[in-house]
């Protein structure tokens, strides 16, 4: 066996010189049998392995004694027993099989990347509890600043508010006149109302001057109104125990977007309910003043319930104002001749103020509940950017409304893959920017093959790690789709309600009915209204001295302008972008308005 020096240690090839195996460390001088066991202890190789370098060691400090060499001198020319054991290691390790050395590899590979995962893991769930959110504006104030920097004198709030203190209708008569408004009532169902709407006069005149002014004035805050709540347990009978009073707000708190109650919109609804069957009550008696004063009333209801900015703000409006349509026509229908025609125009211009679809529809609530989500979820580095906190999985759980919310170990190491503030700000934004672009684009110009706002998430986020990484957002972003199509509808529908107009204004004017809508440019309308089921004029045929004024529908066909006959196939035909399937041919009729199924 050979020896080189390198560090006191040798190098030592324990396969140079054939081992004698009758010489064994314990044939050794004490100092040398020691250095052999050191060797074999830090070695760590198998048993044979073991026994192979315990003979070439020992073989080797026999030849060294043999040629008359100290135990003392071999002893310090051997060197660090400790590096000899690891070169002696390395060089069996070489010489062990191909499939042992591949496995013993692939463990090292794997006991490193656990060790690094452990450390990443471990710097992650670090930060996630050191990170605190910031807390920088407030969602109520920003989101009343607007409606609240009005005078009182122009907000419509407290009077609508007086005007349901006025109501002394019960929960059965409220039901009552909204089963029967919702087309022209018979003559059995209007003996019903025709007394509550003369209990309700109050309510109605209040209603009609609230309408009146610029603004709506709503304070929307996380309570309800605990007089108006009183007021319904009041003229229901009492029954039950009272409601219980509203908390107080307290001066400085910050509570979440999220939280905000928009307590008005069922009022508002309540109320426009009643204006619609006070309108049937005017179009009974021929009052056409209280008529144009009720539609006129609507209209402005409508407006004003764009705000506070939210979808849902936004979706009650569109109702109202498709209250207003309905009623008109309808009452261009059974009574053509009771408005005059300064009223029609000006309603016609009252309509067409209403805008296009992104002013029916706004998204600019949605913005301001997202970006507080993330204030109060996230550390914020004053660059937009920042990391997900303790704070906001528990504020995410219970936005999801998690029964068993995960542990919130689990939520540290989550974290590790939910995104950055600034990735899921500017994914968030960008499909409400995207969505709001769609909405100016009208249904037939659409990519069908293309997918909508936010339908990417939807296919993006198929795998629970990508749910983990966007769940702030599938449970944030609104139905973007559903959005689209209530605002282009109300667009046509709308359009619809000003083609009457103008139909009827003809007739009056040349004593029949246009051959065509095309007869009602420019002079009646600035351009033909269009379908929303291909983008053509929408259909009209004059029939028996009226006419029937309709869409084909979301199924594209034409069934000659005949109704549906139940709400399944209602609601189906205004689902463009669908391919609906319906009991029977039908098509979505605006004229004469078609009445609302109940079932």
């Amino acid at each position: 066996m050979t020896e080189s020096s390198n560090q006191n240690s040798p190098a030592i090839d324990v396969k140079a010189a054939p081992a004698n195996p009758s010489v064994s460390a314990s044939s050794l001088p004490p100092e040398l049998g020691r250095i052999v066991q050191q060797v074999l202890k830090k070695s760590g190789l198998w048993r044979s392995e073991k026994a192979d370098v315990e003979a070439e060691l020992a073989a080797h400090f026999a030849d060294g004694l043999a040629s008359g060499a100290s135990p003392e001198q071999l002893a310090k020319d051997f060197g660090n027993p400790k590096a000899a054991a690891k070169l002696i290691r390395r060089g069996k390790f070489r010489n062990r099989p191909l499939w042992w050395r591949t496995l013993h590899r692939g463990s090292q590979v794997i006991f490193l990347g656990l060790g690094v995962a452990v450390l990443y893991t471990g710097f992650h769930v670090l930060r996630f509890y050191s990170g605190e959110p910031t807390i920088r504006f407030n969602p109520a104030e920003l989101m009343n600043r607007e409606g609240l920097a009005a005078p009182e004198s122009a907000r419509a709030w407290p009077i609508y508010r007086k005007a349901v203190l006025a109501i002394d209708l019960n929960a059965d008569e409220r039901l009552k006149i909204g089963e029967v408004a919702v087309s022209a009532p018979s003559d059995a169902d209007f003996a019903e109302i025709k007394p509550l709407l003369k209990r309700a006069k109050r309510t109605l005149e209040l209603t009609r001057a609230a309408a009146a002014l610029p603004i709506l004035g709503y304070k929307a805050s996380h309570t309800g109104d605990h007089e108006i709540n009183l007021h319904i347990w009041e003229v229901n009978g009492k029954k039950g125990q009272p409601p219980a009073p509203e908390p107080a707000e307290v001066a400085g708190e910050n509570p979440d977007a999220i939280g905000i109650i928009f307590y008005h919109l069922g009022q508002l609804r309540q109320l426009a309910r009643l204006l619609r069957a006070d309108c049937y009550d005017a179009i009974r008696e021929g009052d056409s003043q209280r008529l144009s004063s009720n539609i006129t009333a609507l209209l402005g209801m409508s407006v004003q319930a764009r705000t506070p900015d939210s979808i849902i703000c936004s979706f009650v409006a569109i109702a109202i104002s498709n209250i207003a349509g309905d009623v008109l026509r309808e009452t261009l229908a059974i009574r053509p001749d009771l408005l005059s025609d300064s009223t029609l125009r000006d309603l016609a211009h009252r309509f067409a103020a209403l805008g296009a679809a992104p002013d029916f529809v706004s998204l600019k609530g949605e913005r301001l509940f997202f970006d507080d989500f993330l204030q109060r979820a996230y550390t914020d580095d004053g660059n937009g950017d920042g990391r997900f906190t303790s704070a906001g999985a528990l504020y995410l759980a219970q936005l999801g409304n998690d029964k068993e919310p995960m542990p919130p170990p689990v939520y540290a190491v989550s974290s590790i893959v939910v995104a950055g503030r600034k990735q899921l700000r500017d994914l968030y934004h960008g499909m409400l920017d995207r969505a709001g672009a769609e909405m100016q684009t009208p249904p037939w110009q659409l990519d069908t093959n293309s997918p909508r706002a936010g339908e990417e998430l939807d296919r993006s986020i198929s795998t629970p790690l990508a749910r983990a990484r966007y769940e702030a957002i599938s449970l944030l972003l609104p139905a973007l789709g559903h959005a689209y199509r209530i605002a282009t509808n109300a667009v046509m529908e709308r359009d619809a309600t000003v083609a009457s107009i103008a139909i009827e204004l003809y007739r009056r004017r040349n004593g029949q009915l246009p051959a065509s809508l095309d007869d009602l440019v420019p002079s009646l309308l600035p351009a033909i209204p269009l379908d929303n089921a291909d983008g053509q004029p929408l259909r009209y045929r004059a029939r028996d001295g009226s006419y029937i004024l309709y869409s084909l529908g979301a199924d594209g066909a034409d069934a000659g302008g005949v109704a549906a006959a139940n709400l399944k196939d209602q609601s189906a035909l205004r689902g463009f972008g669908r391919q609906p399937q319906l009991s029977a041919p039908a098509d979505w009729v605006f004229f004469p308005a078609e009445p609302l199924q109940k079932k």
